[in-house]
């Protein structure tokens, strides 16, 4: 008897240490690892922007923007990562030096890019805010007329400073899939060479944007 409760003591006080040396096993969370992103809006430009460069004026119309993001989740709800737009604009061309596609000013069409660095704020399942901030280039290419298909200035890639911030609202299916609705106000640097101190280059672009956003991975904790 006094032998079994002395082995019973021994064993009692082995356990701690023993279960101290056995590692903890990762368990799979429910978090993703990255977020992927697909959307498509409206692209409003609301004043025309004077390239000194070229000597020409751009007025662009209304535009269908796509929109897609991939993102590192940081948790609480936020994100960072990579943003790239693109929407094939049309717009109201005038130059100063006229040409047989473009006598002076003509109708026209142009890619707009947008390529930034991102921050979502924002998630979980059913209603939810959402906060978009992002900062990078826009670039105005492929600037082409409508009559004659002729190439027009400028040939290279125009690059401008951009800010933005988005606001909206989702709604999370699940831990991994939100529809988002989201309003995004950017404002544009355009370069100033050419231009008088009494001329506005830069500009501002609104979007109105609707999408799908989708976590990928499973993070261990």
């Amino acid at each position: 008897m006094h032998r079994s409760l002395a082995v019973i003591l021994a064993l009692a006080a082995i356990a701690p240490a023993v279960d101290a040396q056995v590692l903890p096993v990762p368990r799979r969370g429910s978090a993703p690892i990255v977020w992927g992103s697909l959307s498509a809006g409206m692209l409003q430009i609301n004043n025309d922007i004077v390239d000194g460069r070229t000597q020409s004026v751009w007025r662009f119309g209304t535009a269908l923007q796509y929109r897609g993001s991939v993102e590192v989740d940081v948790g609480n709800y936020g994100a960072v990562g990579f943003v790239a737009g693109l929407a094939d604009a049309p717009l109201r061309y005038g130059t100063a030096t006229p040409t047989a596609g473009c006598p002076g000013v003509c109708d026209a069409h142009a890619k707009i890019w947008t390529l930034m660095a991102g921050f979502h704020m924002g998630g979980g399942i059913g209603f939810h805010q959402i906060i978009d901030l992002s900062a990078g280039t826009t670039i105005y290419r492929d600037f082409t007329s409508d009559d004659g298909n002729e190439t027009l200035p400028p040939e290279s890639p125009d690059k401008d400073i951009s800010l933005s911030v988005g606001y909206g609202f989702g709604w999370g299916f699940g831990p991994r899939m939100q529809l988002m609705l989201v309003q995004d106000a950017a404002y544009v640097l355009h370069q100033r060479d050419g231009v008088s101190g009494s001329q506005n280059s830069s500009s501002q672009h609104y979007v109105t944007r609707l999408g799908l956003r989708v976590g990928l991975g499973t993070k261990a904790r």
